[in-house]
């Protein structure tokens, strides 16, 4: 309709009204592209928004891990420090069975991997250009790719002297200490109290002996203790760039 007035002014000659339907014809284009702009814009904002809350969730479920994740850790690292202290300066501060217990929970571990599924889609679908926040982006770089190579190197990984220690340990204690002290993997050292001997404690004071006295067996538990406490001390430090990640996103849907 616009063009068949400007035709008709053009052919009249009425330069008044080709000038005022020009600019009907050009804002009427603009609006039409600033609404299509707006309302891409509108649904980059709300997948934006879909993937902050994915990503969220995840920083949420890695932040509760690590957290429970801690708590075991701790108690492996305080059983095998109580166990060198038995084995470097032979004193028995605890029974047989305690002792026991501490080389066994010594050599315990709860692996951990960052739940990266959703940034690592981000990535390879190029939609990490959705967020506008180059710190937000920067920070969640640092977390999943720069302190997570740290970290899976420390966190995923199996000592040696876990191995060694289930081969030391005759079969029947262990089948006795997984019946009866460590029947659920999440909770095995929250709070757990010590479990209650075996009825037969016939050769304790001897086994423990022999494994205070294995120099392999001892120098891979000093290695595998200072791993952990590095160990733990990345994962204290995740937790903070969780935290600090869930905090920034919250602030960047408002």
């Amino acid at each position: 309709m616009a063009r068949w007035r400007l035709s008709e002014h053009l052919q009249r000659q009425d330069w008044v009204a080709v000038a005022i339907d020009f600019l009907i014809l050009v804002v009427g284009v603009f609006l039409g592209i600033q609404a299509s702009n707006w309302n891409d814009d509108r649904k980059d904002r709300g997948l934006a928004n879909a993937y902050l809350d994915r990503i969220k969730s995840d920083l949420s479920y890695d932040l509760q891990g690590l957290q429970a994740r801690e708590l075991y850790w701790r108690a492996s690292a305080e059983a095998g420090e109580k166990a060198l202290q038995f084995a470097e300066k032979g004193r028995l501060d605890r029974d047989q069975w305690r002792t026991l217990l501490d080389f066994f929970n010594a050599g315990q571990i709860w692996n951990w991997a960052p739940s990266d599924g959703t940034y690592r889609e981000m990535l390879s679908s190029g939609r990490m250009e959705l967020f506008s926040d180059a710190g937000l982006k920067s920070q969640l770089s640092a977390y999943y790719v720069g302190r997570q190579t740290q970290a899976q190197a420390l966190l995923d990984t199996l000592p040696a002297y876990r191995e060694e220690i289930r081969a030391a340990v005759p079969y029947g204690l262990q089948r006795y200490i997984l019946d009866h002290c460590d029947a659920n993997v999440s909770n095995s050292f929250r709070g757990r109290p010590v479990c209650p001997p075996p009825s037969d404690v016939t050769g304790l004071a001897e086994l423990n002996r022999r494994l205070a006295g294995d120099p392999k067996l001892i120098g891979d538990l000093r290695s595998w203790m200072t791993t952990l406490h590095y160990a733990r001390g990345v994962g204290i430090e995740n937790q903070g760039s969780a935290a600090r990640l869930i905090e920034r996103i919250d602030a960047e849907k408002r």
